[in-house]
């Protein structure tokens, strides 16, 4: 079932009377101002491709006496400022954008009213700029993305509310290493859950050295012994070997004084004064939770261990002469995930990954133009990526075969059947690695198949990154599209429209069609292809380990 309809969104904007906007810069209302300031001629473009979603609008009446009244419109044009856009209908609006300003043009014609238009970025508009080589704390793709959406510049984003969310999925590399589940023993280490401040600690190593400068007692040494065991244990995948240790230690005192501090607190007369110890470990372990809290606390992960921080090494990922953008949208390709923005919200998650149909559109109202078209220009049986291991001097290959429907008969699909797209990639290491990329690719080239172009009555529901259903339109030209662009625009006569894009990667069974899309063949085999897909995704080789610990 669709996620809303024409009868539910015709009762909740009273049949589409009064298309109205409402733009917010920096918590200040345009249409609110005081000065008569006019704002017309708006156009939203968001989009789940990896391009930037983009808001124009124009600010009239500002220009008088010949020249532009600059003090009446400065606190909405000033170059960075947070912009929030919703469009509806009547008292009913919807934010549609969210972003912040990144070019402002004052324009004058002797033909034309004199504005001022002003554009508006998401966050993509920021992480274009700069360009670095360095090497990360993370060792996992996704962890990776977290750790670039965790820098200063889109902190500040998020304490404007430009970026109100954040929704990072987890790359497949970073769910084989949890399935893992860590190294064994990780658990058993006395203390180690009570450590103050152990989500600031830059690295395992350092974990000693701040707590001997904090703890301050005779069991100075007992408690260093025990934290170097367990860093020993973690790097062998034997921790238990720490518990051992820490519970052999003299009357125990020392390793109750271990788990009582959290591991980095010491106590003094240890054996001989346990009540005392106890007072002083309580004493070591706020000044160790200061020093330790001093610590930065933008750190990665060690191999293997979820959670506990590291620092970067040459097992970590490296950023190479590239923004952060493109860093990003490096990582997507390569696992064949989304990387884009909606009301604030950045996503990076596996592509289409969301199969809901968010609305079915009719023959009705709502519809005010279309074109659908198929074309297999440029489509290939299969596409296969080859790489080199250097290391073992031998090739790497791993190809995806594309065996959607591509017409209502049976003359186009032997005419790419039979060929095949091969990319060589030097970036691919691993034979899951060429997989992952082949993939994305096999997807990509599939959904240039079919195109949606749409013109509808302003829908502020419809968003990118969603599918949605052309019904009742005839075989063929019903069909399911996922949204890749949607524009709302408010013209300067008031008038509020929609446009969409969408992509189909098949065409829908006439049989599908004639039932409405619910179950039929095309339902079957596609799940009959996605089962056999799944069986032979088993019989590649296991993931590589060797930097695992």
């Amino acid at each position: 079932m669709a996620a809303f309809t024409y009868e539910e969104l015709r009762e909740e904007y009273d049949s589409f009377h009064t298309p109205t906007v409402k733009i917010v810069v920096k918590g200040k209302d345009i249409g609110e101002d005081k000065n008569g300031l006019v704002v017309s001629d708006i156009e939203v473009e968001i989009t789940c491709g990896f391009e930037a979603s983009i808001a124009t609008f124009w600010i009239y009446n500002c220009f008088m006496n010949g020249s532009f009244q600059f003090d009446k419109i400065k606190k909405y044009v000033a170059i960075g400022s947070d912009v929030v856009i919703s469009i509806g209908y009547a008292s009913a609006v919807r934010e549609v954008f969210r972003g912040f300003i990144s070019k402002v043009s004052f324009e004058y014609r002797r033909e034309d009213i004199p504005g001022v238009e002003v554009t508006a970025m998401d966050v993509k508009g920021i992480m274009m700029s700069g360009t670095y080589s360095k090497q990360l704390k993370a060792t996992t793709w996704s962890d990776a993305v977290a750790e670039i959406m965790e820098n200063t510049a889109y902190s500040k984003l998020q304490s404007n509310e430009i970026i109100k969310k954040l929704e990072i999925s987890e790359t497949p590399d970073k769910k084989e290493a949890s399935a893992l589940g860590g190294l064994p023993g990780l658990d058993a280490i006395p203390g180690l859950d009570a450590v103050p401040g152990l989500d600031a600690i830059p690295g395992v190593s350092d974990l000693a050295n701040s707590a001997l400068d904090a703890a301050k007692s005779t069991a100075e040494n007992a408690a260093k012994s025990a934290v170097q065991s367990a860093v020993s244990s973690v790097a062998n995948a034997a921790a238990g070997a720490a518990m051992n240790a820490a519970n052999s230690l003299t009357g125990g005192a020392a390793g109750a004084a271990l788990e009582a501090a959290g591991g980095v607190a010491g106590v003094a007369n240890a054996a001989s004064q346990a009540m005392d110890a106890a007072n002083k470990a309580a004493d070591a372990a706020k000044d160790a939770s200061k020093a330790l809290n001093s610590l930065s606390k933008a750190t990665g992960a060690i191999p293997g261990v979820p959670g506990v921080p590291g620092t970067a090494t040459d097992k970590t990922i490296e950023m190479v002469c590239e923004s952060d953008y493109e860093f990003v949208v490096k990582a997507a390709k390569k696992f064949n995930y989304e990387f884009f923005t909606n009301a604030g919200t950045v996503y990076f998650r596996p592509a289409k990954d969301y199969k809901d149909i968010l609305m079915e559109i009719e023959p009705n109202p709502l519809l005010r133009s279309f074109e659908v078209d198929y074309d297999i220009t440029g489509l290939v049986g299969k596409v296969e990526v080859r790489a080199t291991d250097a290391g073992k001097a031998s090739a790497i290959s791993s190809s995806k075969s594309l065996n959607n429907k591509i017409s209502q008969g049976n003359m186009a699909k032997p005419l790419v059947k039979d060929t095949t797209k091969v990319y060589i990639d030097p970036t691919v290491s691993s034979k899951k690695d060429a997989q992952y990329r082949a993939e994305y690719l096999a997807e990509d080239i599939s959904y240039r198949f079919g195109t949606l172009e749409a013109e509808l009555m302003g829908i502020p529901e419809l968003v990118p990154g969603r599918f949605i259903k052309l019904k009742g339109l005839g075989t063929a030209v019903s069909n399911t599209f996922y949204l890749v662009t949607v524009r709302h625009i408010m013209t300067g006569e008031g008038e509020f429209i929609t446009k969409i894009t969408g992509k189909a990667a098949k065409m829908e069974d006439a049989m599908a069609s004639s039932l409405g899309g619910a179950g039929g063949l095309t339902s079957g085999l596609d799940s009959a292809m996605g089962a056999i897909g799944s069986a032979s995704s088993l019989l590649d080789d296991v993931p590589d380990l060797s930097g695992f610990f």
